[in-house]
């Protein structure tokens, strides 16, 4: 009888590792873990031994993208039923989903969800209670299945010979090489088997998935205040992740000077400004991955800013390269003319010939008589005069 609940047990173990298999592993170092702890409460929300992710200096992650994890609606609101009839058991605060609780039970739940931006890594963690009257040997199971539409699949296992009545932490975190890409479907599925005799009540509770962004050694630097203070003519990886997001720098400059502002290498549109003031931003964008450049003479001294965000809330798991240079403005000399005082000379006299004026005989042309020639009347009237 034994060897026939071994046989089944295995042939049921064999048909959902070939599911598996035809969903696909994606390549990726994966961290798993699976440790007993005590919860608070014995079935309530509270997660006192499994420290946030999330600190202040940790990289952002998103709050539990899964709906109704810890089921505290009472019921599987936001869950769909893939097979058999789970229930939802238990007390406001303290509510969980019993699976596979008879003989030959077979119980199936799933919820599905969107990547909300380009992540570096995803991070589940669920939490399993078991009842068995099972003497000895793993014959009922319960697995924790994370899947995604582009080929991802990693699955936990309990078994039935778990610690009885004690709540244990299945959790996992994935950390591909290229990060993940938004936009992606994913799903969480809730799985449990019972074989014909002997059976195992598997609980679950708290369940939850995190997508979290890359590493970024400048926050926060997400708004004008918090200004991440650069070194000009260093080159800085700049990465936008999550939706919304701002990086922010500053740096020193004097009036006069001439600030160079370039963004390049661009995974997606980012756009880049700089600022004066909180009020004055200097600077149009391109649109698309092209170039960034902006170059200005700074007309006020003191912290100027450089802003960098994703256009339309674009993200990405790979950086820009942010580098700004100011420089002083050298002038090129120009000659001026150097006033000389010069002496005055006074001109002295020259001795110059006198000309003396020459008569010119004028000429009085001869004129031919025509006619006949007629003495003078004066000849006739002064020789008698005299003669008298």
């Amino acid at each position: 009888m034994k060897e026939q609940r071994i046989l089944l047990s295995i042939l049921l173990l064999g048909l959902l590792l070939a599911q598996s298999a035809r969903v696909g592993y994606a390549q990726g170092p994966i961290l798993s873990q699976s440790f007993p702890l005590s919860r608070e409460g014995q079935g309530g929300s509270g997660l006192n031994a499994a420290p946030s992710t999330c600190s202040a200096t940790a990289p952002y992650c998103t709050n539990n993208l899964l709906r109704n994890g810890g089921f505290e609606t009472g019921n599987l609101a936001y869950w769909t039923i893939g097979w058999g009839q789970p229930i939802v058991w238990g007390v406001p605060g303290v509510y969980s989903a019993r699976m596979a609780y008879y003989n030959n039970d077979h119980n199936v739940i799933y919820q599905s969800l969107t990547c909300p931006f380009a992540a570096a890594d995803i991070r589940f963690r669920g939490w399993v209670e078991v009842y068995s009257v099972e003497e000895s040997g793993r014959y009922d199971w319960l697995t924790l299945t994370v899947r995604s539409s582009g080929g991802f699949a990693y699955t936990l296992w309990a078994w039935n010979d778990l610690p009885i009545g004690i709540w244990t932490s299945q959790a996992f975190g994935y950390f591909p090489t290229g990060g993940l890409p938004p936009g992606e479907t994913w799903q969480v599925i809730v799985e449990a088997q019972n074989d014909y005799s002997n059976p195992t009540t598997f609980s679950v509770d708290d369940l939850s998935l995190t997508f979290c962004c890359a590493e970024d050694h400048y926050e926060p630097n997400n708004d004008y205040s918090n200004a991440y203070s650069l070194v000009p003519g260093a080159t800085y990886k700049v990465r936008m992740c999550p939706n919304g997001d701002e990086d922010w720098f500053r740096l020193p400059v004097v009036q006069g000077q001439l600030i160079t502002a370039d963004l390049y290498n661009l995974p997606e549109d980012f756009d880049m400004n700089l600022y004066s003031s909180p009020s004055r931003q200097l600077c149009p964008n391109l649109h698309g991955t092209f170039d960034e450049h902006c170059q200005v003479i700074a007309d006020s001294t003191g912290e100027w800013r450089v802003r960098v965000s994703g256009a339309g809330g674009a993200t990405s798991n790979s950086p820009a390269l942010l580098r700004v240079q100011v420089t002083d403005l050298v002038l090129q000399p120009t000659s001026t003319p150097t006033l000389t005082r010069t002496p005055v000379t006074t001109p002295t006299p020259t001795a110059t010939d006198q000309v003396r004026p020459t008569r010119t005989p004028t000429t009085t042309p001869n004129t031919r008589a025509t006619g006949t020639l007629t003495p003078a009347l004066s000849q006739r009237v002064f020789l008698p005069m005299i003669m008298k």
